[in-house]
């Protein structure tokens, strides 16, 4: 089975509040998120049906 190259990119996400940031990520050849990193590169738990990451114990949508 061939390896898929990643690429990298950024996510925006937001809190209700109208807080928001821009994450690093990881995106397949379809642009699909495949990984979300918080700014110190911990891999986040993400959601890609509902649309949601989740950092600093909230979730955040995208």
């Amino acid at each position: 089975m061939p390896s898929e190259k990643l690429k990298e990119g950024w996510i925006r996400v937001k809190l209700s509040d109208s807080r928001q940031a821009d994450l690093p990520c990881r995106l397949d050849k379809d642009n699909r998120i495949v990984h979300v990193y918080d700014y110190q590169g911990n891999e986040l738990k993400f959601n890609t049906g509902a649309r949601f990451v989740i950092w600093k114990g909230k979730r955040w949508s995208y």
